[in-house]
């Protein structure tokens, strides 16, 4: 009876040893709760979070496609589901996207001040401009002011950035037909549709690197490193998961990714006329 342990959720007495209380499911751990415990609390209950999502997480980046392949061969049990790891990693890349102070915007708070004044002229002259130019007109004039300017420039790739991310979420369904349409032979829609929920979820991941990098490393070949390490992985990716030859995935990739960001242009223009109009 030494070894026994009482359950504080049921009050049933069962075998200290026991992970769980076999009478309610409990967990057999002490009452006393710390940060640790709470945090662990809300990321389980949130995100349902185990040892799966390590091994998941492990299989995305060191082995491309063979989570997906595993996945649509009927191995699921061991790994975290592609829409759940695809919630979580997106998540925490947002996250990461809003906290990181955007130094772009900063820069430009701070140059306003040093701006020379101009003469009375040409300030009546932008006056009388202005007066005849529509409110959209107006907007329009003053987002292309600000693309002139260094500051503008950064804070425009910025929300690049943040719309294309945007963008690959919302867009997945079609980007899971354009690869339905360059891979037809033998394939069904779902499997392009979990492929492609794995691979952007790798590409966040080597995206919230970058994001985190950048504030660290004031190198400017760190975005070029992002790019070709984004285009290499996503290669390996293709190439493994749909067995084709290196030009023959080289050439399947120019396709998709003509296709692909003719998307994320249209939808980027949509989005800028959204910000300009409200």
């Amino acid at each position: 009876m030494e070894n026994q342990t009482t359950c504080l959720n049921c009050g049933a007495t069962f075998d200290a040893r026991y992970a769980y209380c076999p009478y309610c499911g409990q967990a057999n751990r002490p009452n006393k709760m710390d940060m640790k415990f709470v945090i662990s609390e809300f990321f389980s209950a949130n995100f349902n979070l185990d040892s799966r999502f390590i091994s998941t997480i492990k299989r995305l980046l060191f082995s491309p496609a063979s989570l997906t392949q595993d996945f649509l061969k009927g191995k699921r049990t061991r790994y975290t589901s592609p829409v759940r790891i695809y919630l979580i990693i997106s998540f925490i890349y947002f996250f990461i996207l809003s906290v990181v102070p955007d130094t772009s915007r900063q820069a430009v708070k701070t140059n306003i001040s040093d701006t020379k004044p101009q003469p009375v002229s040409v300030l009546t002259e932008k006056k009388q401009q202005k007066e005849t130019l529509t409110p959209f007109e107006q907007r329009v004039r003053q987002h292309t002011e600000k693309l002139k300017t260094e500051e503008g420039q950064k804070t425009f790739w910025y929300k690049v950035r943040q719309y294309f991310s945007m963008g690959m979420w919302l867009l997945m369904p079609l980007t899971a037909l354009i690869l339905n349409l360059l891979f037809y032979k033998n394939t069904f829609y779902y499997e392009h549709l979990i492929f492609i929920i794995h691979l952007q979820s790798v590409w966040f991941i080597i995206s919230a690197v970058y994001i985190l990098l950048q504030r660290v490393i004031a190198w400017k070949g760190l975005f070029i490193l992002e790019i070709l390490l984004l285009l290499w992985v996503t290669f390996l990716w293709f190439k493994r998961f749909y067995t084709k030859s290196t030009f023959g995935t080289i050439w399947k990739m120019i396709l998709f990714f003509s296709a692909f960001g003719g998307l994320i242009l249209l939808f980027f223009v949509v989005i800028s006329l959204v910000s300009i109009l409200y």
